[in-house]
């Protein structure tokens, strides 16, 4: 599945160029997200993890503030330290806020 969003150094919509399933995770880094993908390469774009929060499909979860994971990707959660392990073998620490509904989310 390829997304079309508006790149935004572009002056009309474009694809991304890559399927939203390659996607492992997303960084927010200010006012840019870094997509992180299968392959390893990682992809800049100038917009807002919470424009592509949005955008992306219910497949990719918000684990706090700055980091955006995809389900596909998800190898295991640790409770005791509030952690997702990842595929790839990236830990991503889960907002304390978000523990309860992520912890329910994948219990129930």
């Amino acid at each position: 599945m390829t997304i079309s969003l508006p790149l935004p150094h572009l002056q009309y919509n474009h694809h991304l160029p890559f399927p939203a399933q390659d996607v492992i995770r997303l960084d927010g880094k200010r006012n840019y997200t870094i997509f992180s993908l299968t392959d390893g390469t990682q992809f800049t774009s100038s917009r807002t993890l919470g424009f592509y929060e949005n955008a992306f499909p219910k497949s990719f979860l918000r684990l706090h503030k700055s980091c955006m994971i995809n389900l596909s990707f998800l190898e295991s959660l640790n409770e005791t330290e509030r952690t997702a392990q990842l595929t790839n073998g990236t830990v991503v620490v889960i907002a304390r806020r978000r523990w309860p509904f992520i912890k329910d989310y994948f219990s129930g």
